[in-house]
């Protein structure tokens, strides 16, 4: 069943309504096979913590979890102060989002992902700040098997650290299309821009 959430929005347009998980899991949660149909607009997520997946051995997702083939549309969202294992801001795990004009900022990953993890689908990110993120692996994001057909358009990366590899993003074996974006200012011990 399609559900759209959407807050409301101060006078220059950002979200004005905050959700706060209190360190109790990620904000949002969709592993139902969700389609572009369901969504969430216009809202601030902050203090979320992930959810258990036994394959990592850890908690991800702070923000927003997309999995077992979910596919929600995400809209001018402010992702900012979530953490996790994996992916603090957006873990995307065999899923498709598709995220319009949000910002990923001062997430944190303890592994792979400060902003978002991808591993594998066909997720597309549009109009997006990624900003201040920290992470081992992939400050800004991390990329693993993605499908052809995921892309980062008109994205700003900036600022985000990694303590190895990719400081704004770490990408490997993924069919990943990057159109006019800027990435600028991010710092690692190998590839500061992209790995």
């Amino acid at each position: 069943k399609a559900i759209l959430i959407r807050g409301a929005v101060d006078l220059d347009g950002s979200p004005a309504t905050t959700i706060d998980a209190t360190g109790g899991g990620p904000v949002f949660d969709f592993r139902s096979g969700e389609d572009d149909q369901t969504g969430i607009e216009n809202l601030r997520l902050t203090g979320g913590t992930g959810r258990y997946f036994g394959f990592s051995e850890s908690y991800n997702g702070g923000g927003v979890v997309c999995a077992d083939q979910s596919s929600p549309t995400i809209t001018n969202c402010i992702f900012e102060g979530n953490s996790g294992g994996n992916g603090g801001g957006l873990f995307s795990l065999n899923s498709s989002p598709r995220v319009e004009s949000c910002t990923f900022i001062s997430n944190t990953a303890d592994q792979q992902g400060g902003g978002i993890y991808i591993q594998t689908g066909v997720p597309t990110f549009n109009n997006c700040i990624i900003h201040d993120n920290t992470a081992t692996f992939g400050g800004g994001v991390f990329a693993a098997l993605s499908d052809a057909g995921s892309s980062f358009s008109n994205c700003s990366i900036r600022n985000n650290t990694s303590q190895s590899n990719g400081g704004g993003m770490l990408a490997i074996q993924s069919d990943l299309a990057i159109n006019q974006c800027t990435i600028r200012y991010n710092s690692s011990s190998w590839g500061g821009g992209i790995y």
